[in-house]
């Protein structure tokens, strides 16, 4: 906390995103040590199970012993690069685990110093460990590889495209290693007809412009009932107007840079094959002065269902509205995905929102918000979005052990 201003201001410089939320990042990442400090994990410490029932007729007892589950690898993703390695690191060293931390070649300069000036010193020499560098391969970089070919490494953590997490299975396969993945996702916000038009505008923003939209959790596809449709785009649009895309450092800017020429590359090439696609292209915000890997916010619409920008994940500020009829429609339309993430339903009748939030197919559904978590919050994701969750006590699952110990007294009269 001492140091936030300075952690920020690197990660805005590393990453590309704002300021103010680098500065957030900082001060979440705070949070999470504390509260992992407070989950701590002895080694062989032992929970009683209830004793097994009369009709067994067993003079027995079961305990739960808990260890850590060896050297963990934690690999990491470019678009929060202090903020993922915390959430992998502070519950493996809370578990008692060593690791080696592997960042994105393309941004790791707040992980270099967080492990080198704060962590490095706190932990037993061979304990903590980073491995920086090496170009993309396969979905996960070469240094990544190599880690994850080592038969020394006990789990792993991953956090980053489909793709890499196939290479991490594939990895892990030969060792039965377990592994815990946060993939891509392609999340709904459902707005229905009884939700405030204003907060359901606001937080499709949050949903798509955090970060520039490189979110796995991005809230990429806008699905408005028929009555607010017009109503909802039409309020989009302008907050749209209003977003300021510009250099992370500068206070004035709202929406900083892409991470690279190529993501920016890789963003552009799906609005401009949706304008090929016939599809309704809207950039409304003012066009960026000066180089940089920019993309301007932009809401597409018309006959979306099936289209490629609906189903693939763009990750950049791309988002996609869609009208439907009933809250059935809604539903299906959103679990029509490979993905299952998070999503996001707002309406202003709890019940309703509620019985939707129940139907969608995603580890993390929020109701009347959008993108907020706490520590003790788990997060994780269904389907092609990985399984395994970060934060909260299931967060320290993968990298624990636990043995049932059953004991019965020795036999009367043994030696």
């Amino acid at each position: 906390r001492e140091d936030a201003t300075v952690y920020a201001t690197n990660e805005a410089r590393d990453c590309g995103k704002t300021f103010a939320e680098a500065e957030g990042d900082v001060a979440y990442c705070a949070d999470m040590l504390d509260y992992y400090a407070g989950l701590v994990v002895d080694g062989g410490q032992r929970e009683r199970r209830a004793p097994p029932p009369a009709a067994y007729e067993l003079d027995a007892a079961c305990s739960i012993a808990t260890y850590p589950a060896g050297v963990a690898a934690l690999v990491t993703p470019w678009n929060y690069p202090l903020l993922q390695a915390v959430l992998k690191v502070a519950p493996a060293v809370a578990a008692g685990c060593p690791f080696v931390l592997k960042p994105s070649p393309l941004a790791s300069l707040t992980c270099v110093d967080f492990l080198q000036t704060i962590l490095g010193p706190l932990t037993p020499p061979g304990a903590c460990n980073l491995l920086t560098g090496g170009p993309p391969l396969s979905g996960v970089d070469r240094g990544a590889g190599a880690l994850l070919a080592d038969p020394r490494v006990a789990v792993c953590s991953f956090t980053g495209s489909s793709r890499g997490g196939e290479a991490v299975l594939n990895a892990a396969a030969p060792f039965a290693r377990p592994s815990a993945l946060e993939l891509g996702g392609k999340g709904a916000l459902v707005v229905l007809d009884d939700a405030d038009v204003e907060a359901a505008a606001d937080q499709a923003l949050v949903g798509i412009l955090s970060c520039a939209g490189q979110v796995c959790s991005a809230t990429s596809r806008l699905l408005i009932q028929r009555p607010i449709y017009d109503a909802v785009v039409e309020r989009v649009l302008e907050k749209m107007a209003a977003v300021v895309v510009g250099k992370p450092l500068d206070a004035a800017t709202t929406m900083g840079p892409l991470v690279s020429r190529e993501q920016q590359e890789r963003v552009l090439s799906f609005v401009e094959r949706a304008r090929q696609a016939s599809l309704d292209v809207r950039q409304p915000a003012a066009s960026v002065d000066g180089s940089g890997y920019f993309a301007p916010p932009t809401l597409v619409l018309g006959d979306l269902e099936g289209a490629e920008i609906w189903r693939e994940e763009v990750f950049g500020p791309v988002l996609c509205a869609m009208p439907f009829e009933s809250d059935e429609d809604a539903i299906a339309l959103a679990n029509a995905s490979r993905f299952g993430l998070a999503h996001a339903v707002f309406s202003a009748d709890e019940a309703r929102a509620a019985k939707c939030a129940d139907a969608l197919d995603a580890g993390v559904v929020w109701v009347n918000a959008n993108q907020i978590l706490w520590p003790d919050t788990p997060f994780g994701g269904w389907k092609a979005s990985g399984f395994g969750f970060e934060q909260g006590r299931e967060g320290m699952a993968p990298f624990l052990r636990r043995k049932s110990v059953v004991v019965a007294p020795p036999s009367p009269g043994g030696g």
